[in-house]
């Protein structure tokens, strides 16, 4: 569990897990980045944690009643969007936080839904969603939000795809420990046209190319405030750092040439080791076509997908809770 040492005490959860205690109702949660990943990985799917309580999964759909809830688990971290699950037990520090980082892979499944779904769920908020409500409470109230959310820096891009995407009547949410509810209303008209992003998701980048998320509420702090926010991109614009740079450079292959090193004592020709890393363009056209660089920017993008005709709701209610705890 990824905790500061002094959190790390055993709760009640033990006695659910046995049956000795049974939940009042029926509940269903997703995870954040405080849980047992090691235990939610093993209902990666979905799945019953304790009697009458059940995990979503990294991203999934189920039906309650006439009820239809999706659920989308973890927080947003560029660099590790578009990575697989290569996390392996033991985890090491470094997996003990990507664990329930958020994945291009999860948040395609649910992208793939063509009917109306009535309730959405996520740990982390849809990015953008502080400027659908009072934000002016929202700042008084946790001032270190304003400057993030001025520059786009709050919440989950990949959240805000999906609550986009599918529409829900009802969006719930949690992770920055303060109440909160927004509405947003949707025009039909905004994204029915292929090629064009879905609504409410914006185009600003990464001034500083930093990706990560700093949201991540800081246990161990007295104030229980986050540091400062990951700088913001669009879902599009995620670097996937498991890219291979054929390059390893800015430079174009077609003008860059190795250097060329000839000494006296060694007339034999070899090539400056700073730039062995130059493909040479006979080689590169030997290659699939999937490692081809992307020829414009609007080939880097994510594709964009007609919305479904069956998902008719034009507006969605957000609402994110604090701790339930006493007071």
């Amino acid at each position: 569990m990824s905790v500061p040492p002094k959190y790390r005490a055993i709760g009640d959860f033990h006695e659910y897990y046995s049956g000795a205690r049974v939940a009042p109702y029926l509940t269903l949660f997703v995870g954040g980045n405080h849980e047992a990943s090691n235990h939610l990985w093993e209902l990666y799917y979905g799945g019953w944690v304790a009697p009458k309580i059940y995990y979503l999964g990294a991203a999934n759909v189920v039906n309650f009643g006439p009820l239809r809830i999706a659920g989308l688990s973890g927080i947003w971290s560029g660099p590790d969007y578009r990575k697989p699950h290569s996390e392996r037990l033991p985890y090491d520090f470094k997996e003990l936080k990507s664990i329930y980082h958020q994945r291009e892979l999860d948040v395609r499944k649910l992208l793939q839904l063509r009917t109306q779904v009535d309730v959405g769920i996520s740990h982390d908020w849809p990015r953008k969603i502080e400027w659908q409500g009072d934000y002016e409470q929202l700042f008084r109230f946790k001032p270190h939000f304003e400057s993030d959310a001025k520059t786009g820096r709050l919440g989950s891009p990949a959240a805000r795809y999906v609550m986009d995407r599918l529409r829900p009547k009802w969006w719930f949410a949690a992770h920055l420990h303060c109440k909160f509810s927004a509405a947003v209303t949707y025009d039909r008209e905004t994204d029915t046209t292929p090629g064009k992003k879905p609504p409410m998701v914006v185009d600003a980048l990464y001034p500083n190319g930093d990706t990560h998320n700093t949201d991540e509420i800081n246990l161990a702090s007295k104030t229980g405030q986050s540091p400062k926010a990951e700088a913001f991109t669009s879902l599009a614009n995620v670097r996937n750092d498991d890219e291979i740079d054929l390059d390893m450079d800015d430079a174009d292959p077609s003008t860059s040439q190795p250097t060329i090193v000839k000494s006296a004592a060694n007339p034999v020709l070899h090539q400056d080791s700073t730039e062995t890393n130059v493909v040479p363009s006979d080689l590169r056209a030997q290659l699939p076509a999937s490692f081809a660089r992307p020829t414009s920017a609007a080939a880097a993008t994510a594709p964009s997908m007609a919305h479904p005709e069956a998902i008719s709701n034009n507006s969605t209610h957000f609402l994110a809770l604090d701790k339930c705890l006493p007071n």
